[in-house]
């Protein structure tokens, strides 16, 4: 899977399919919304409460980079590969 981040990465920035946007909340922070998208059709959806608008501009600004590792790194730590390691570890 760690392989395959860099190709998720840049297939996803080719395709812009990479999406984030942020707004102030009534609260004083900052909501930032980043989306990670496949025909049109959502693969990962994240919202994050953020307590400094330069922070909110930051993660949007990284988001298109960090998507594809971020994604890879979900799906290795949370997809099949966590099971079979969870499995091993209880044996």
């Amino acid at each position: 899977m760690d392989a395959a981040a860099p190709l998720w990465k840049q297939r996803f920035i080719e395709e812009k399919q990479v999406l984030a946007d942020w707004e102030q909340t009534p609260a004083g922070e900052y909501r930032v919304r980043l989306k990670l998208l496949e025909y049109e059709l959502p693969l990962l959806e994240m919202t994050i409460s953020l307590p400094t608008r330069e922070q909110a501009v930051g993660f949007c600004a990284r988001w298109p980079k960090a998507a594809g590792e971020i994604y890879a790194g979900l799906m290795r730590n949370l997809g099949d590969e966590a099971d079979a390691r969870e499995h091993e570890d209880q044996m």
